[in-house]
């Protein structure tokens, strides 16, 4: 077994005893505090209602943190759980389930020990994961020794003397006649590239005007006002157009996800050009980051591979010509 492949399976063996360390240590926090723990119905008595920015698609959503009484040896707690809780969330029965330490009933919380179950069979995954890399990098296999080629080295004592007429084939020409032309070749590659770099200056664009709006942008809440899909092949595209007013002014906005972010009705948190409100984008990374310039490396990287094998094959069909006449 060679150097990297005795280091590789000293890693894997690391990982398997560090993801099998977090699984125990997981597993026993679990089963020491379930014993304290209690779960009991808690009766909700009003909520508090407030207005949550998302951050990840800047949409403004109401939300309810109930407030609930908590019965525990004859005595009532009055406790605020600390979850947040969408209309459509909202017990109809009034009822919701806590959990709570006995020593301290008005510290209740909606998460039991078995949410985290999950989390710690992660890692025992991971553990064996791990195991089966230790146990492939760790078999050693010998080195085959190369065999002599007795092929190679009967040619090279007898030599072979080959006639013009085999060494270029007469369907050469032919077949070289039929190649696409080494300028349309070329052409083909320049055209890729101004496809490549036309995605390039439209991510740059878009990467400037989300610098500016993050440094000079006003904020201003819109309203979704349509939500349309469309199918681009396999995948699915969903157009946006939110309403917003600057100035006593109305303007209409429209960008398109890969996902149902909003849905009509929505409020979402729109950065605006005060001096041109016209330009404006989501306060959220899914609209300011959107785009990439990967599409951009790929065509250039083709199309300069046209352009190169297209400038190869004009090179070989001037020498074959010089080579002819």
């Amino acid at each position: 077994m060679n150097t990297s492949k005795k280091t590789l399976a000293k890693g894997c063996a690391g990982l398997t005893i560090f993801f099998l360390f977090l699984f125990v240590l997981g597993i026993w926090t679990i089963f020491s505090t379930t014993s304290d723990q209690i779960e009991q119905s808690a009766s909700i008595q009003s909520y508090i209602i407030d207005d949550q920015l998302n951050q990840l698609d800047a949409s403004i959503e109401t939300v309810y943190m109930p407030i609930v009484t908590i019965t525990h040896n004859g005595e009532s707690y009055l406790d605020t759980l600390n979850i947040a809780l969408f209309e459509e969330q909202l017990p109809q029965d009034s009822i919701i389930t806590v959990y709570f330490f006995s020593e301290s009933p008005d510290q209740a919380t909606t998460e039991g020990p078995g949410d985290y179950y999950i989390i710690y069979f992660v890692y025992l995954f991971l553990a064996m994961l791990a195991y089966l890399g230790y146990r492939r990098f760790s078999k050693a296999k010998p080195e085959s020794a190369e065999k002599p080629n007795l092929g190679e080295s009967i040619a090279e004592k007898i030599p072979i003397k080959l006639k013009p007429t085999e060494i270029i084939p007469e369907q050469t020409a032919q077949s070289s006649s039929k190649q696409a032309s080494p300028w349309m070749v070329i052409l083909v590659g320049v055209l890729v590239i101004a496809v490549g770099l036309g995605f390039g200056y439209y991510t740059y664009s878009k990467d400037r005007l989300a610098d500016y709006l993050k440094s000079n942008g006003a904020r201003v809440e819109s309203l979704v006002n349509e939500m349309t899909r469309s199918r681009e092949t396999d995948n699915r595209t969903y157009n946006f157009e939110l309403d917003y007013q600057w100035e006593e002014k109305s303007y209409t906005y429209h960008t398109s996800f890969k996902s149902e972010f909003y849905k009509p009705g929505d409020r979402v948190l729109l950065l605006i050009d005060p001096l041109n409100p016209e330009n404006a984008m989501i306060e959220s990374v899914w609209d300011m980051d959107k785009g990439s310039y990967f599409w951009t490396l790929i065509l250039m990287t083709i199309g300069s591979l046209i352009v190169v094998m297209g400038i190869r094959q004009m090179r070989s069909k001037n020498d074959h010509n010089e080579t002819k006449y």
